[in-house]
This record gives structure tokens, C-alpha cells and sequence, in this order.
């Protein structure tokens, strides 16, 4: 506004990218620059983030992994591989391009070996998530994980086992936080928070621009009581804000819809789903709609955590103030 530019998401992605691209500028303002840039800006190119990756501060590189993961740009993976192989980076760095390279579909090879490195076996192990593993494969991980305690739970996981078994009812709020209580590591929070391969909540949520629009910000719900937080996991349809709201839409040929309603044009109304799809509907094509019962966040979203993946969601739900 000051420079006379019309305000405008592009303006202002353009400005930042000339500030993340000025090598003069002070660290601190690129950095966030970087943070303000969507990851869908079309003048962001992979290459542009490449050149944070060689920067020595960790915050930086660990931002940088973060936007290559949201653009999802294969052509960036030798580079992001590279910084998870590399044994010189810090370990937050390091598991961040795992989760980078889970987001842009990284072979399981490729995974199976990370996860004979004690810096990047958690977030190698959550990749595989789902994954089908051969029998070499399966060989390969067993030996990796050998001794290993705290990573069992995550390596039975990739076996198939649940990672909820013999936990309280969801309404138990007092076992739950009970449960909940020791050690919890917030930066692996905040990877759960952003990982692909598990509850998936930065599909729906933002934190710091970062994430999706369809729920509420939760950029500064710490400040929020934890037994709040927990409960908003457990129940999510317990206490459902009017603006967030979703539809339940029957069609005239039968098919059941639901989602947020984000715009209507004339006869046409624009819906987003619960994974972030966006779908329109026009009203000569409703036979009915109504408020629907339950959240748009699917109940049951933190039964593929295992326990202390919860604790460390919670922990960096918990900071962020």
C-alpha cells in the first residue's frame, strides 16, 4: 500500500518473494518472507527453495523442507534426500526432509534404509505407514528397529498392528489425559501435525498460513485449556462453531454430499469437503439439504497415532500461543 500497489494475496506474495530472494536482507526477515509465501504461488519454483537449503541456519532449511513438501515437486527429492542422508545436518533438519521426501513419494526402499539411522528411524518409520512392504524389505526394517524400544510402536504400526488398542472410551477425558501425561516432544508434534501418511491435519487447518482453510486457525490454540485441546481430538463434533458449520447435501440423482459452504454464485453453491475438495452444486440439482449432525472432522482421526504420537500432538497444539 505504501509502495501504491493494489493489496492482493499476488502483491503480496510477490513482495515477499522479492525479500526471500534479496541476499541482503537480514536472515530473520527472509525467513519470514518464506513463511508468508503460499506454497501454490506460482512464481515459487522448487529451485527458488533450493537455494534456502544451503543456508546454514537450521530454522531456515527446516522452513524451506516445509514448502517443497506443501508444493510437492518431485524434481526437488535428490536434494531433500541428500539432507536426510547427510550426517553433518542437525537432526530436526534431517527429519524434516523425511517427512519432505514422504509427502513427495519417495520409493520404500528409500525409507527402509532411513530407518537404520537413529536421527531419522521415527519419521522413516511413519513413513512407511500403509506401506507394502517384500520380504527383503521386511527383513531389512526388523533389523533396523532391533533394540530399539522407542520405536515399536511405530514399527508395529507398519506391520499392521493398531496403534489403539486398550485405550480409554472417548468421552473418558480424565484417563485420557491420564494417558496422555510424560515426556512429549512438540517438534515431532508438529511433523505428526503436517505428515501425510497419518490424521492429516494441516488438510483442514492452518498454523502460522501454513495448512488449509476448511477448520479454524489454530495458530494460537494453546492458549486454549489442554483439556480443551484433547477433548477437540476425542470429540470433534462435541462443539461445532456456526461458521464452520457443514451441509449434508441429497441430489436429485441420489448421491449424498457434505461439506463447508464457502460461496454461493447465483444458483450455484461451492462446498469443500473434509479432505479439502472443492465441489459445486446448483440448487436445481438439490433434492435436500440440512445441517449436518457431526463435524466435518472425521471422528476416530487419532486412532492411527500411537500413544505417544498423541502426546507430542498435544504438546505442540499446546505451544502454540
Amino acid at each position: 500500500r505504501l509502495d501504491g500497489k493494489p493489496v492482493s494475496e499476488n502483491n503480496l506474495a510477490d513482495y515477499f518473494l522479492g525479500t526471500l530472494n534479496d541476499e541482503k536482507a537480514p536472515l530473520a526477515a527472509r525467513l519470514l518472507a518464506l513463511r508468508a509465501i503460499p506454497a501454490a504461488h506460482a512464481k515459487l519454483k522448487p529451485e527458488t527453495l533450493l537455494d534456502p537449503l544451503k543456508q546454514e541456519d537450521p530454522t531456515f532449511r527446516v522452513e524451506a523442507l516445509r514448502a517443497l513438501k506443501d508444493r510437492g515437486d518431485a524434481k526437488a527429492a535428490p536434494a531433500v534426500l541428500a539432507i536426510a542422508k547427510g550426517v553433518r545436518f542437525p537432526v530436526n533438519v534431517r527429519a524434516q526432509a523425511v517427512l519432505t521426501l514422504s509427502a513427495l513419494n519417495a520409493d520404500t526402499d528409500t525409507f527402509v534404509a532411513l530407518a537404520d539411522d537413529d536421527a531419522t528411524r521415527h519419521e522413516a518409520l511413519r513413513a512407511l505407514t500403509s506401506a507394502k512392504l517384500n520380504g527383503k524389505q521386511q527383513d531389512d526394517l526388523r533389523l533396523a528397529v532391533k533394540g530399539k524400544d522407542d520405536s515399536a510402536e511405530l514399527a508395529a504400526r507398519v506391520q499392521g498392528k493398531p496403534a489403539n488398542a486398550k485405550r480409554p472410551e472417548v468421552k473418558d477425558t480424565a484417563a485420557w489425559l491420564k494417558l496422555l501425561e510424560g515426556p512429549a516432544d512438540a517438534e515431532a508434534g508438529r511433523r505428526i501435525f503436517e505428515h501425510p501418511k497419518l490424521a492429516g491435519c494441516y488438510k483442514c487447518h492452518q498454523v502460522e498460513g501454513r495448512g488449509a482453510k476448511i477448520g479454524p486457525d489454530l495458530s494460537l490454540i494453546g492458549r486454549t485449556d489442554r483439556k480443551w485441546i484433547v477433548e477437540s481430538l476425542l470429540q470433534p463434533s462435541a462443539t461445532v462453531a456456526p461458521y464452520y458449520q457443514a451441509w449434508k447435501i441429497e441430489t436429485t440423482d441420489s448421491r449424498t454430499l457434505t461439506g463447508l459452504l464457502i460461496g454461493t454464485y447465483v444458483d450455484v453453491s461451492e462446498y469443500i469437503d473434509e479432505k479439502g475438495n472443492k465441489f459445486k452444486v446448483s440448487a436445481n440439482d438439490v433434492a435436500d439439504i440440512r445441517a449436518a449432525k457431526n463435524s466435518i472432522m472425521p471422528d476416530k482421526l487419532i486412532d492411527v497415532l500411537t500413544d505417544q504420537e498423541v502426546r507430542d500432538l498435544v504438546a505442540y497444539l499446546e505451544s502454540r500461543k
